[in-house]
């Protein structure tokens, strides 16, 4: 009797985990594959497709960034100990202005690293290169550990969520600033910048050819320099958006002079 009472538990606990787990599939109309009832987006498959990826360079003006570098953030020398951004939702357009969509896939960019997989899509010729600053909606409101350790929504340290109503930071800056020019990094900075209604939409002018079952790079450059034009480095240093709009709305404009091609 307690031998079928613990084998009706095992079944009962397998079945409760298996109706957890969300169901993969290909997400995308256009492929051979697709699954419209697919939970999470894997493994589409076209008759000619081939693999994007990003290059991407951290830059504060001309010169290549790392996290713990110190800049001079209009005229107040400054430390950058932190500065990540999620990228999402990258697309690429033709002359007609068609998007090639390119969902379920994100990416955590971080200074120590420049190349990232960025999906496989149908081969042809492209003029843009189109794709998100943040998070959609659903992406947004995820519990980060339900995602393994090692994706881009899964747990992350420095940490890059702030719970479940607010979801996570899209872009994250934490250093220190020598606000006063005494020569001493003593002022905090914290800009982080997140919430729905702030997804930014990039758009680049990056003509090529994508070749069937071949491999493409897009080369591209964040220039952090542009990201805090007129920000007052005496004054205004912390944002957690909520807690101080006014910041938070001048580095979500500034978003759009960000990027350039390589």
């Amino acid at each position: 009797m307690k031998r079928n009472s613990l084998l009706i538990t095992l079944i009962f606990t397998f079945a409760i985990l298996s109706s957890c787990k969300k169901k993969e599939g290909c997400m995308d109309a256009n492929a051979l594959n697709y699954d419209p009832t697919a939970e999470v987006d894997c493994c589409c498959e076209y008759d000619e497709e081939f693999n994007l990826s990003l290059h991407l360079h951290n830059n504060f003006s001309t010169e290549e960034i790392s996290e713990g570098d110190t800049v001079v953030i209009n005229g107040i020398t400054s430390r950058l100990d932190i500065t990540r951004f999620y990228i999402s939702n990258i697309r690429m357009v033709d002359a007609d202005g068609n998007e090639t969509p390119n969902s379920g896939k994100y990416i955590l960019v971080k200074p120590e690293e420049e190349e990232y997989p960025a999906g496989i899509l149908p081969s042809g010729n492209y003029t843009k290169i189109r794709f998100d600053i943040g998070l959609d909606s659903v992406a947004n409101h995820a519990d980060p550990s339900t995602y393994p350790l090692d994706d881009p929504l899964g747990p992350q340290f420095p940490n890059m969520h702030w719970g479940w109503d607010f979801g996570y930071i899209f872009l994250r800056i934490d250093g220190y600033a020598d606000k006063d020019m005494n020569g001493s990094l003593e002022s905090i900075i914290q800009m982080h910048l997140g919430g729905d209604e702030y997804l930014y939409t990039v758009e680049i002018d990056y003509p090529f050819d994508a070749e069937a079952q071949g491999s493409y790079a897009a080369h591209l450059v964040f220039d952090w320099q542009k990201l805090f034009v007129g920000v007052d480095m005496t004054d205004n240093t912390i944002t957690h958006t909520s807690d101080n709009w006014d910041l938070a709305n001048l580095l979500f404009g500034n978003l759009g002079n960000v990027f350039s091609k390589e």
